[in-house]
């Protein structure tokens, strides 16, 4: 958490290195179950799924076999994204529940009544957030920065309350979409809803990335902190520059400058999505000889352990232990 953030430069050829050494693959292509685990029937959350990588991300485990629960705010849109991988998948089994990441309440009544339907959880892939770059102090219906609020201490919550239902599974795994944007920042535990510095940074990105090293060093020290028999692998994930809508807010020249970065060298959710699938599937990730090193909470990008990113979540610093319970207190959590 005291690492000296990377410079924009250094991120975007530690980006452009790891992305031509990276052979996409074919989204249409069959599941190999050579090298990837059989999840049929597995219990499935994605949240954010009406849309983008969360969408894509959803219709791949679905067309998996998974039974995969759409959590998401806006019910239309949930309805159209299901309808969506219907067409591409006409047995795949799909459940809409609302879920509003960025409201705690919304999110106690979510595990509520998913508790009530299924009696485990398989995998939880951790996909919705926000990024608004309009310079403005926006915050969620429980009073906190929106970024810090749905970024984070929804997932954060999210997680916890989900653990019971994880460890039922056996093992049970956490998937969470976070961005390399995090090595561009420092957490700063008086500041922590960014009122003293809403637009820090020239392209207004500052309390995303915050927001989003926050909720990697929190899901890394909570990996930490499960014991071995409890059998839960968490992975933290960057898919890369997607063109999804969470850019939807860009405005003005960095915005424009963005979208133009999007065009040239951004990838479609249909491969964003590769590697949070990885992260669900991959045998080599939870094989019982490689439990020390891996599902611990590391970072990976295109496929790969991202070692870069990794390097910035010590879930043994101070500040860290002090973030984890903080954010406890925030929301509720705290003994």
């Amino acid at each position: 958490m005291s690492k000296v953030p990377i410079s924009k430069v250094t991120q975007s050829w530690h980006y452009i290195r790891d992305k031509c050494a990276h052979k996409f693959w074919d989204p249409e292509s069959p599941p190999d179950l050579t090298v990837e685990e059989d999840i049929t029937g597995q219990v499935v959350i994605v949240t954010g799924s009406n849309t983008g990588i969360g969408r894509e991300t959803a219709l791949q485990l679905a067309k998996r076999k998974a039974k995969v629960i759409l959590a998401c705010r806006n019910l239309e849109k949930a309805a159209e994204a299901r309808d969506y991988i219907w067409s591409k998948f006409p047995k795949a089994t799909l459940d809409i529940m609302h879920l509003d990441i960025g409201d705690l309440s919304s999110i106690r009544k979510f595990v509520s009544e998913f508790e009530t339907k299924y009696a485990k959880l398989d995998i939880l892939v951790n996909n919705a957030g926000v990024m608004f770059t309009d310079g403005k102090l926006h915050k969620t219906e429980d009073g906190f920065e929106v970024h810090m609020g749905t970024n984070h201490l929804g997932p954060f919550l999210l997680t916890r309350l989900l653990v019971p239902s994880l460890k039922k599974a056996g093992p049970g795994k956490v998937v969470c979409v976070s961005s390399s944007q995090l090595t561009l920042c420092r957490l700063d535990l008086d500041d922590l809803m960014m009122e003293k510095r809403v637009r820090t940074g020239s392209d207004g990105t500052e309390p995303y990335n915050v927001s989003k090293l926050a909720d990697a060093l929190c899901i890394r020290r909570l990996a930490s902190s499960l014991k071995q028999n409890d059998n839960i692998h968490v992975f933290q994930l960057c898919p890369g520059f997607v063109t999804t809508d969470v850019f939807r807010s860009d405005v003005g020249l960095f915005g424009f400058v963005r979208k133009i970065m999007l065009r040239v060298s951004g990838v479609t959710p249909a491969y964003g999505c590769e590697t949070v699938v990885f992260c669900c599937v991959n045998k080599s990730l939870t094989a019982t000889e490689h439990n020390m090193f891996y599902g611990a909470g590391e970072m990976y990008r295109f496929c790969a352990r991202y070692e870069e990113g990794t390097s910035f979540l010590d879930p043994e610093d101070p500040k860290a232990i002090q973030l984890y319970k903080m954010s406890e207190e925030f929301v509720g959590l705290a003994e």
